[in-house]
């Protein structure tokens, strides 16, 4: 009943900001770890994606809001908390959106699913993207 145990694992799914390093992020998670009690840290950076911030003048930003508008009758820029291979474009200095068809609620579930409608105007979308001069 009162059993004090040697080792505890925690698993921890940090999301970063755009500003953030992941290494740094780390760091700092574990030198406030260590700060709380007498015990030996050690650390896996089992995944690691960049957060990502693209200014709205970009023009693959601007050519996808006005696309997006044309097709669903309207379009509103937002941030998302949520993880995406974007983030690694854009680390690398190629601006970059997330669009895609569905809904956050849904994706990763196990009752996923996407409504054809959804799909046909992300398909318009894209369709759009890849075959219209841009402005």
């Amino acid at each position: 009943v009162n059993v004090v145990p040697d080792r505890c694992q925690l698993w921890v799914d940090r999301r970063l900001l755009p500003q953030e390093d992941p290494k740094g992020a780390q760091e700092e998670f574990l030198r406030r770890l260590e700060a709380v009690g007498d015990f030996e840290v050690e650390a896996l950076l089992a995944l690691s994606s960049p957060g990502m911030e693209v200014s709205p003048q970009e023009p693959i930003v601007r050519r996808m809001e006005a696309l997006v508008q044309t097709v669903r009758g309207s379009a509103a820029l937002k941030g998302v908390p949520y993880g995406s291979d974007a983030g690694k474009l854009v680390a690398s200095g190629i601006p970059a959106v997330v669009f895609g068809p569905g809904s956050i609620r849904q994706a990763h579930t196990a009752e996923e699913f996407l409504e054809v409608a959804q799909l046909e105007e992300a398909i318009a979308v894209y369709q759009r993207l890849l075959t219209e001069e841009w402005p």
